[in-house]
């Protein structure tokens, strides 16, 4: 599952950590339309798509589902999904993989010249992404990453910019400190408010659950504060689909009760190529050019197989709300009420937090902060 192998695959865990799955997902999607024999049964293992057949519309319905949800523009707070094909120019692939990418993914379809010109694909890729994600990703493909042999590049951009339900105050944010590890400290700015939230110890987990929703109420933010200065490691050794589920499904039956909720301002950039971790998972036949199967894209004499799977997310959160981007990119190649003291929320430690859509619970946005001020 992309929450549980993509999560824990990303880096230093001192480190800071902000990524999108549902980016990730719908880009391995697209990928998935075109794969075929093992290298789709792969994909579908290790994405739980089994009984999702490329070619089917199941498992693309729902994407598509979601995106509408969304994209809906008369939603208060400003979200957008946008995907894109760019294909090499005088490259042949198959109508009916052009159909599901443009039917489930309202995919545009971009013709660059990856042979002649790679350097100016790369830019053409870039300046899309920059301007689908109000240029918070920007160079999402690094120099050297297109060359003349790459021949597709699916991309899939998610910008979001929402308003607390309940906004903080300015004037109540100040200076407090945040301990990093058991023996660290630093001094970040902290946000304050005492309000009605749900709330829940978890006894199970050994943490605090917080959802502070977004002004329309269809997006939240769930955040998971360890009892222990050092638990957030412990907490995500097990990180799996179910634990997530089982938390989302724990704090969202509460009952609002009065909270005082303390939390650092923070920005953060992260970047990943997530090859390795699709392989841990399970997806190791799309990796490889002398196994890969992607004749639901192109026939023989033409073989695809993916070279890279490149992922860039950026977030910010202060006294409005929120506003994350990310962007995935898939390279394919050819061969070659009772009163009582209010509860307390302080996150003055390391902690996760993950934006949701409330009603199917995916997971849009998912992160850690080790450190607010990095």
């Amino acid at each position: 599952m992309i929450i549980s192998v993509c999560y824990q695959g990303k880096g230093d865990a001192a480190k800071n950590t902000f990524y999108s799955p549902a980016s990730i997902c719908v880009a391995l999607g697209m990928v998935y339309a075109g794969a075929r024999g093992e290298t789709a049964d792969e994909m579908a293992t290790a994405m739980h798509w089994e009984g999702h057949k490329p070619m089917l519309p199941s498992k693309h319905q729902e994407h598509k589902e979601l995106s509408v949800a969304l994209n809906n523009p008369g939603a208060t707070n400003e979200m957008s999904i946008a995907n894109n094909l760019f294909l090499q120019k005088d490259f042949s692939i198959l109508k009916e993989f052009t159909d599901i990418c443009q039917k489930y993914y309202d995919a545009d379809i971009s013709l660059v010249d990856y042979k002649t010109d790679f350097e100016g694909a790369r830019k053409h890729v870039n300046q899309w992404v920059e301007e689908r994600t109000k240029k918070k990703i920007c160079d999402l493909i690094a120099p050297g990453v297109f060359n003349m042999l790459t021949r597709l590049t699916l991309v899939n951009a998610i910008y979001f910019k929402g308003m607390w339900d309940k906004p903080f105050k300015k004037e109540h944010s100040h200076s407090s400190e945040f301990r990093t590890t058991s023996s660290n400290e630093v001094e970040v700015e902290m946000m304050f408010q005492k309000s009605k939230f749900k709330y829940l110890h978890s006894d199970k987990y050994k943490c605090k659950l917080l959802e502070l929703p977004y002004v329309d109420t269809q997006l939240s933010m769930v955040l998971v504060l360890p009892d222990e200065t050092e638990g957030l490691a412990r907490f995500e050794q097990d990180l799996t689909h179910d634990k997530m589920t089982d938390i989302f499904n724990s704090v969202s039956s509460q009952r609002p009760a009065d909270v005082e909720v303390y939390i650092p301002k923070f920005k953060m950039t992260s970047e990943f190529k997530l090859n390795e971790a699709l392989q841990e998972l399970g997806m190791k036949k799309m990796f490889d050019q002398a196994a890969a199967d992607f004749t639901g894209i192109s026939l023989p004499p033409e073989h695809l197989f993916v070279s890279a799977v490149l992922h860039k997310a950026f977030v910010e959160v202060n006294e409005e709300g929120t506003e994350a981007a990310a962007a995935t990119a898939a390279i394919m190649m050819m061969r070659c009420a009772i009163m009582r003291e209010p509860l307390v929320f302080r996150a003055d430690h390391p902690f996760l937090f993950l934006i949701q859509h409330c009603k199917s619970k995916c997971v849009l946005f998912m992160g850690r902060v080790m450190n607010p001020v990095e």
